[in-house]
């Protein structure tokens, strides 16, 4: 097929590399682009989509490269007995990953405030007037 006009061709050539970068950009990574993921379901350890032993993630997380002072995320679906994710936060720690973080379903909720609840918010938190400004904590660049 030849182009006899340079705009059809342009537009041609953005079609296929809007393909193409729209396939690279939607393929899943095996773990969390930040921070790895290993998830825990139904009590057993899932990593890469595979459920392994608590005895063999910190052998993956070696295996992968990943270094022991990054943060690692781990998913959980319910926070009703602290003790076992404990006991998996204390073993990854035994293996030099102090770093982890338990994380339930992320949920947001917006809604625009009354006046009152508003007044009760500033309250709670010992703002007071409408120009008090909140505290911010900034993370670093490699949190």
């Amino acid at each position: 097929m030849r182009f006899n006009r340079p705009f059809f061709f342009l537009l041609a050539f953005s079609f296929f590399l809007s393909a193409v970068v729209g396939c690279v950009t939607t393929t899943e990574t095996r773990y969390g682009v930040a921070h790895p993921v290993v998830k825990i379901v139904d009590g057993r350890c899932m990593f890469e989509d595979e459920y392994v032993s608590p005895a063999e993630v910190p052998k993956l997380l070696e295996k992968h490269g990943i270094a022991k002072d990054r943060v690692i995320h781990i998913l959980v679906d319910e926070i009703d007995d602290l003790a076992p994710h404990r006991q998996f936060l204390a073993y990854l720690a035994m293996h030099g990953y102090k770093r982890p973080i338990l994380i339930t379903e992320r949920r947001a909720e917006s809604r625009a405030l009354s006046e009152k609840e508003s007044r009760e918010r500033r309250a709670a938190t010992g703002q007071s007037g409408k120009n008090a400004k909140p505290k911010i904590r900034y993370k670093k660049a490699y949190e």
